[in-house]
């Protein structure tokens, strides 16, 4: 009876280290299956425009346009596309006095688009 007891109970260690074995592995491997599988990606289009100058008051000059900062994610789509304009600069004040043009524009916004592959 004793060697069928001690049985038994190896028996119980090895069927509870084999279901901890499958608990802790099973994770990892559906883990490492998904991470090999690479989702389809979709193509992205990004366009930002910057905000324009302000107007000058008279006799002083329009404020600059806004910066404008374009950037896709990075995927593998070839057909990314990023697209910025800089905003306008605001237009110059008028002028005081007779004969004197009026103060100068403001200059435009700068802009830079990137499209980021991969």
């Amino acid at each position: 009876m004793k060697a069928e007891t001690e049985r038994g109970r190896r028996r119980r260690a090895v069927n509870t280290l084999g279901r901890l074995a499958f608990a802790t592995l099973a994770p990892l491997t559906l883990s490492l299956l998904f991470a090999a599988y690479s989702s389809p990606t979709h193509a992205v289009t990004i366009t930002v425009f910057g905000t324009p100058g302000v107007d000058g008051a008279p006799a002083t000059g329009g404020g600059p346009g806004g910066d404008a900062t374009a950037i896709t994610p990075p995927n593998s789509e070839p057909s990314n596309t990023a697209n910025a304009t800089g905003g306008a600069g605001g237009a110059g004040g008028a002028s005081t006095s007779a004969g004197f043009p009026g103060a100068n524009g403001g200059a435009g916004g700068n802009a830079a688009a990137t499209s980021r592959k991969g």
